[in-house]
């Protein structure tokens, strides 16, 4: 490791992405990695107009719904990769063959002026 890279993690230690206790790396802690509030069927059938097939791999809740709100309005743009880790797990099980590509839709100017990103963007190319 470099000393520029060592200097950093020391002042900035990764953290879980939900709980935010202190790793070793980036990533999600094990409880946390144990305790995520998956669905056991993540098919929404109560779809969206024009969406032939729409998923979820998480409940939408508790600590989960927090580290969201963290990586959309928070600048906790490094959640990117770990969220897209478990959507990417939800795709492979559940529309593998099933999709042409992965976008996003773009946020409003505004939305992109104050939060400096487009977390969907970030997202989708993760």
């Amino acid at each position: 490791m470099k000393l520029k890279e060592r200097i950093l993690s020391f002042l900035f230690p990764p953290k879980c992405v939900f709980c935010r206790k202190v790793l070793e790396e980036d990533g999600v802690c094990a409880e946390c990695e144990k305790r995520l509030p998956r669905r056991k069927n993540p098919h929404i059938k109560d779809g969206v107009p024009f969406v032939d097939e729409l998923y979820a791999p998480l409940y939408y809740e508790g600590y989960v719904r927090s580290a969201v709100l963290r990586y959309k309005f928070g600048g906790i743009k490094c959640s990117a990769l770990e969220f897209a880790k478990i959507l990417k797990l939800c795709i492979e099980e559940n529309l593998s063959g099933k999709y042409d590509c992965i976008t996003w839709v773009p946020t409003s100017k505004l939305r992109l002026r104050k939060r400096g990103y487009d977390q969907a963007q970030v997202l989708a190319k993760e």
